[in-house]
């Protein structure tokens, strides 16, 4: 099996002393469609600012084609999340 597109494991990120993600673990597999819901203040702008870079985790991290978030230069990253999310949302 393929290693998934992006990969999550125990990904914690605080805001001072308040922990928004604690352990969050999951994958995104290509071809698949994830939703993420919850409430306000529940940590899913979080998520998606640590896989573009925008704020550090604390522990863990996350994984774009098996590279670390952190490995990415900036433009190569923007580059992809462009082609990826707006090139997908083009084929629906």
């Amino acid at each position: 099996m393929n290693a998934p597109l992006l990969e999550f494991r125990d990904l914690t990120v605080r805001y001072g002393a308040r922990a928004v993600l604690d352990g969050f673990c999951g994958a995104l597999w290509e071809g698949r469609i994830l939703a993420v819901v919850g409430p306000n203040g529940c940590g899913k702008s979080t998520l998606l600012k640590s896989v573009f870079g925008l704020v550090k985790p604390d522990v863990g991290g996350a994984r774009l084609m098996g590279r670390l978030v952190g490995e990415w230069d900036r433009c190569e990253l923007v580059a992809f999340a462009a082609y990826q999310l707006v090139g997908a949302a083009g084929e629906v």
